[in-house]
């Protein structure tokens, strides 16, 4: 398994995990739930150029879906979506969670704690 591929794996399985599980991986800055949403899409950029042609219809549809999603938590003005409590309480980080998990069945991967260094 190439690096990138292997930092998507860890990307996803990072924005599959339960919410304390997630703030446990990231450092205790101000930044750290947009660091799930940059490592993902930092990741997934580069396996889709690494991979294209190779990625099935189902996996490419799945990271189109989890990027849309988070693309609209960030163009969220309504609300703070990127603190410690909006990803604990909101709907839209559940969904994210729950299409993380669909991504990593559409790749065969486990969910899984990830190293807590990657990205």
């Amino acid at each position: 398994m190439s690096r990138s591929v292997q930092q998507l794996q860890y990307a996803l399985q990072t924005l599959a995990l339960p919410v304390t599980a997630q703030l446990r991986l990231h450092p205790c800055d101000g930044c750290r739930v947009e660091e799930l949403a940059l490592a993902f899409d930092r990741w997934q950029e580069r396996v889709r150029w690494e991979l294209s042609g190779s990625l099935s219809r189902e996996q490419v549809e799945v990271l189109n879906r989890l990027d849309r999603k988070l693309l609209t938590l960030s163009g969220s003005r309504q609300k703070p979506a990127w603190t410690d409590a909006a990803l604990r309480r909101s709907a839209e980080w559940r969904q994210v969670r729950e299409v993380a998990r669909e991504a990593l069945a559409k790749f065969n991967w486990s969910l899984e704690i990830p190293p807590p260094v990657h990205g």
